[in-house]
C-alpha cells in the first residue's frame, strides 16, 4: 500500500495516507507509550502520540521502493 500511496496523486494519494495512518495507529501508540514509559516523561501522551506521527510522516516522505527495504 506505502509503493501504491509513492505513486499516486492528488485525492488517492490522501486516501492511502489516511488508510496507512488507520493501519499503523496501534503501533505507533504502543511504541509512544512504550517510550514515555523508558524515559519517564513527564510529556503528555497525546503530545508524544502527535510526534510519532509526525516522525512516521516524515519516514514516509523519504521512503524510496526502489531500494529494496520495507516499512513495517
Amino acid at each position: 500500500m506505502i509503493v501504491e500511496w509513492k505513486a499516486a496523486s492528488g485525492e488517492r494519494k490522501g486516501e492511502l495516507l489516511a488508510q496507512i495512518f488507520r493501519l499503523k495507529h496501534p503501533l505507533i501508540r504502543q511504541l509512544t507509550a512504550k517510550a514515555a514509559r523508558a524515559e519517564k516523561t513527564s510529556e503528555d501522551l497525546d503530545d508524544l502520540f502527535q510526534a510519532g506521527c509526525i516522525g512516521f510522516q516524515r519516514a514516509l516522505d523519504g521512503f524510496d521502493p526502489g531500494r529494496g527495504f520495507a516499512i513495517s
